[in-house]
C-alpha cells in the first residue's frame, strides 16, 4: 500500500508535520499539510493510492486506496481503501471489508489522532504494551481492535467507526458474510462448484502479468499457483524462500513439486534467521496480533521468508502486513466472498 498519512481533530499543523517523519512505509513523494474543517492532515501521497482529501457537501473527507467519495458508496463498490469524513464535529472512519487497506486511531488528550501505520500513532503520546490484550489475543481470544499498544486501536476491516468529542460513539460491522450465506439455497456440490468459482476469479483478479510467486510448500500458495498460471498469459515467477540453519521448515522439497507440476522454473532464494522483536511486529501489524502469534509458532522465520521474497518485487504469497502486496488462499476465498466479485458460469 503506497503512500500513507496522519489526521488529526485540530490545528497543530506543525506538530503533525513532525509526527508525519515517522511514517515508515511507502513515502511518496514531499509531504503535504491540509486544513479540512478543523481535522489536520499532513500525508505522503502517491499518484494511484493516494491519499486524496476534498470537500463537498460540508464534509471533508480523506480517501487513501482506491477514487475519492462518500463512505457509502466506497463501500458499496470497492474492494481496497481506508476512509475518513469529518464534519467539524464527528469524525467516521472506515475500511474495506477484507483488511487491505490500514487504518489505525488513537483520543490523546481529547484529540482523536489517525493514521495509517502504529508506530506514529506511538509518536503522539508516551504509551506501554496493552498486556491485557496480547495474553488474550495470544489465547486466541477475539480482541481484534485493540493492536497491543495501550490506547491504540485498529478500525477493523468491513466496519465504520464513529467518534465525536474525544469518545467512540459507534463501531458497527457494515459487511456481514454470514448474512450471505445463510441465503444460499444451493447444495453441497453447488458451494463446492461456486467456491472453485469464486477463488478461480478471485486470484485471477488480483495476479498482475510477470508476478511473482512464493512457493511456501503448503497448500495455500499451491493452490494459488496453479490458478495463476492457468489463467494468466504471462506465467509467474515462482520463489521459495530456503532457510539452510532451521531445518524443521525445510518444505523446498514440495516447493519443487509443485513447480514441476506446473512446470515452470523455481528460484530458491537463501532466507535469514534474526531475533524476533515485538515491539516492531505490533507496530508494523495489519491484523490482530492472534495472527502474528499463529505465524510466529507455526513458520518461525515468516516475517523473514517474507522480507526476502519482497525483493522481488511484487508478491503473492501469504502476505498480512503492511507495506506488502500478497494473497494466500485464505485472502484469495475472503476476497472471493466479495459480492463484487463476478462468478464463472
Amino acid at each position: 500500500m503506497r503512500g500513507g498519512f496522519v489526521a488529526c481533530t485540530g490545528d497543530d499543523a506543525r506538530r503533525l508535520e513532525g509526527i508525519l517523519k515517522t511514517l515508515r512505509w511507502r513515502r511518496g513523494g514531499a509531504a503535504t499539510i491540509r486544513n479540512e474543517r478543523g481535522l489536520a492532515i499532513a500525508m505522503f501521497s502517491d499518484p494511484r493510492e493516494g491519499p486524496s482529501v476534498d470537500a463537498s457537501g460540508g464534509l471533508g473527507r480523506l480517501t487513501h486506496g482506491c477514487v475519492p467519495g462518500p463512505i457509502g458508496d466506497l463501500q458499496a463498490r470497492e474492494r481496497r481503501f481506508a476512509a475518513l469524513e469529518w464534519n467539524g464535529g464527528l469524525l467516521r472512519m472506515t475500511r474495506d471489508p477484507f483488511g487491505l487497506a490500514p487504518l489505525f486511531y488513537r483520543i490523546h488528550q481529547g484529540e482523536t489522532w489517525v493514521a495509517t501505520e502504529i508506530r506514529v500513532l506511538r509518536a503522539v503520546g508516551a504509551t506501554g504494551a496493552d498486556l491485557e490484550a496480547l495474553e488474550a489475543q495470544a489465547a486466541f481470544v477475539p480482541f481484534d481492535e485493540r493492536t497491543g499498544w495501550q490506547g491504540i486501536f485498529r478500525v477493523l476491516p468491513g466496519s465504520t467507526v464513529e467518534i465525536g468529542a474525544g469518545e467512540v460513539r459507534s463501531i458497527n460491522r457494515y459487511w456481514k458474510p454470514a448474512d450471505m450465506m445463510r441465503r444460499f439455497s444451493g447444495c453441497r456440490s453447488d458451494a463446492v462448484a461456486e467456491l472453485r468459482d469464486r477463488f478461480r476469479a478471485a486470484v485471477t483478479a488480483c495476479y498482475e502479468p510477470g508476478s511473482a510467486l512464493l512457493l511456501s510448500g503448503g497448500l495455500d500458495s499451491a493452490a494459488v499457483c496453479l490458478v495463476a498460471t492457468a489463467a494468466a498469459k504471462s506465467p509467474p515467477r515462482l520463489m521459495h524462500a530456503h532457510f539452510a540453519d532451521a531445518p524443521e521448515t525445510h518444505e523446498h522439497q514440495y516447493a519443487n513439486a509443485v513447480a514441476d507440476a506446473v512446470g515452470l522454473a523455481l528460484q530458491i532464494v537463501p532466507g535469514e534467521l534474526g531475533p524476533w522483536d515485538l515491539g516492531a511486529e505490533l507496530d508494523q501489524a495489519v491484523l490482530h496480533p492472534a495472527i502474528v502469534f499463529t505465524d510466529v509458532c507455526a513458520e518461525v522465520v515468516g516475517d523473514r521468508d517474507r522480507r526476502t521474497a519482497r525483493r522481488a518485487g511484487h508478491v503473492i504469497g501469504c502476505g498480512k502486513r503492511e507495506g506488502h502486496v500478497g494473497l494466500s488462499a485464505l485472502g484469495a476465498l475472503r476476497y472471493a466472498l466479495h459480492r463484487q466479485i463476478p462468478r464463472e458460469r
